[in-house]
């Protein structure tokens, strides 16, 4: 088993799975909202105005997200961050199902991945952004907003 992190990126999906005799992938999505918020704690800005900040990180989130669509086969799972903290036991089920995993293998459960120190995390764009911000997010990229 190999783990690559962060590997493909957007629409190389398809080119990246060429370099994997066997493989298996499982893209995690995050809120965009929180996504955003994390850019603005490291005051990662494109300009000095708030709207145009909110909207030029709006066209670099769809330029990434571009290849999502591609990553649809039997060998890819796509997960959302918040069901893999709120829903745990389901998704690491269904992860362990999807990669061949047995229960008894999975023996490093919670390990690297603490659903109960993630949950902090989830939902600071509550606090962080404006609801200028919240409300262009919601609109422009509703499918990238959990809940």
């Amino acid at each position: 088993l190999s783990l690559h992190d962060a590997l493909p990126i957007s629409g190389e999906v398809d080119e990246a799975v060429h370099y994997f005799d066997d493989y298996c992938m499982i893209t995690v999505d995050r809120d965009i909202r929180d996504v955003y918020a994390s850019f603005k704690i490291r005051r990662k800005q494109f300009s000095e105005s708030e709207e145009e900040n909110v909207m030029h990180f709006v066209k670099f989130a769809r330029m990434i997200r571009e290849g999502k669509g591609l990553a649809k086969n039997e060998r890819i799972i796509n997960l959302r961050l918040e069901d893999l903290i709120y829903d745990y036991k389901k998704i690491k089920a269904d992860i362990e199902h999807f990669i061949g995993l047995n229960q008894e293998d999975h023996n490093r459960c919670q390990k690297y991945f603490k659903p109960e120190i993630s949950e902090r995390k989830v939902g600071r764009y509550k606090q962080i952004l404006s609801e200028m911000e919240k409300s262009y997010l919601e609109n422009e990229l509703p499918e990238a907003c959990y809940l």
